[in-house]
């Protein structure tokens, strides 16, 4: 658990992204709780982690069923350029084949072109779409 929260917050770090740890042990611990509603992979190479990444089932009728959303695929600087996002990408094409989702969904900000370069080189397509979201107050 403690190693997840690391890496969360080593990609929040790189992407600018304000760190709300209740945020993320809320987060962590709904995962561990509740099986099924969200996968974490961490990427090892050798001993050490190299980065990490979620994956969390949808459905979306525009895509005729069962989806993913690829979620916080984050590889720690030293590891990179040596082929594991290829390998994250050739994973989850398989677990949507064992799973039966058809779509991949990833999000990345507008201003990381690395992020968009990789994901169009995997056979992602940026959509033209607007994200929106809302809090819920409870």
């Amino acid at each position: 658990r403690e190693i997840i929260i690391e890496m969360i917050n080593e990609l929040w770090a790189y992407d600018n992204i304000a760190v709300d740890r209740d945020n993320i042990n809320r987060a962590v611990d709904l995962i561990f709780s509740r099986p099924g509603l969200a996968e974490i992979h961490l990427l090892y190479e050798g001993d050490e982690v190299a980065g990490y990444f979620t994956l969390v089932p949808s459905f979306g009728i525009e895509y005729g069923g069962l989806c993913v959303v690829l979620d916080e695929l984050f590889v720690r600087e030293p590891f990179r350029r040596r082929g594991l996002g290829r390998e994250i990408i050739n994973f989850v094409l398989n677990r949507c084949r064992e799973q039966g989702w058809l779509v991949i969904e990833a999000m990345a900000n507008e201003e990381n072109e690395v992020a968009r370069y990789f994901y169009g080189s995997h056979g992602f397509i940026a959509e033209p779409w607007v994200h929106f979201q809302r809090r819920v107050d409870h």
